[in-house]
C-alpha cells in the first residue's frame, strides 16, 4: 500500500521591503494585515485580535476580548530569527489536543526587497474526515489552503507598502 500524497502548502511573494523591516511588520502589525472573515479569523463576527505574545515562550494568539472562551492559541513559535526565519505550530480551534500543523516562513533578500517563502506542513497527519480539510486532500487541499495564505500575503504586501510610504 502506498502512502497518501503529502499535503504541504507552498506560497511565496516578493515584497519591496528589506527582510529585517518586513519581519518587524509581519510580527508587529499582524492584526492589521491578517485578513478578516471566516477563512482567516476564528470567532464570529470574524473580528478579534491576532498577535504574537512573548511571555517566556512566544505564541501566536487570536483573542476576542478578555473572555478565555474566545481566546485561541494558534501556535507556539519554534524559530524566531528576525529578518531571516519564523516558524510556529499551527492549530485550528477544532483540532484535538494531539493535532497540529507547522508553518515555516523564510525572509530571503532579493535586491532591495524580500522573497517571503512559506511552507505549511502537517495537513496529511489529520484524519481524512477532519473538518479542517473540508473533504479535500492532496493537490485540491494544498490549493485551497495556499489561496488563503496567498490572500493574507497580498494583504501583508499592501500593509507593508503603506507603512514604508509613511516612514
Amino acid at each position: 500500500m502506498s502512502a497518501p500524497p503529502k499535503s504541504d502548502i507552498h506560497v511565496s511573494i516578493e515584497i519591496a521591503v528589506p527582510p529585517a523591516r518586513l519581519f518587524e511588520i509581519f510580527v508587529g502589525d499582524i492584526d492589521r494585515w491578517w485578513r478578516r472573515g471566516p477563512e482567516y479569523r476564528f470567532f464570529p463576527p470574524w473580528e478579534g485580535e491576532i498577535r504574537f505574545e512573548r511571555n517566556g515562550t512566544t505564541r501566536l494568539v487570536h483573542r476576542d476580548g478578555e473572555d478565555p472562551a474566545r481566546r485561541h492559541v494558534i501556535g507556539e513559535v519554534t524559530c524566531w530569527q528576525p529578518g531571516e526565519r519564523l516558524s510556529f505550530t499551527f492549530r485550528l480551534p477544532n483540532f484535538a489536543a494531539d493535532q497540529e500543523t507547522a508553518v515555516d516562513i523564510r525572509f530571503t533578500p532579493v535586491g532591495e526587497g524580500t522573497r517571503l517563502e512559506l511552507v505549511h506542513t502537517g495537513w496529511d497527519s489529520l484524519p481524512p474526515d477532519h473538518p479542517a480539510l473540508h473533504g479535500l486532500a492532496g493537490h485540491r487541499l494544498m490549493m485551497m489552503k495556499a489561496q488563503i495564505w496567498a490572500r493574507n500575503f497580498e494583504s501583508l504586501k499592501a500593509r507593508a507598502g503603506d507603512i514604508i510610504a509613511n516612514d
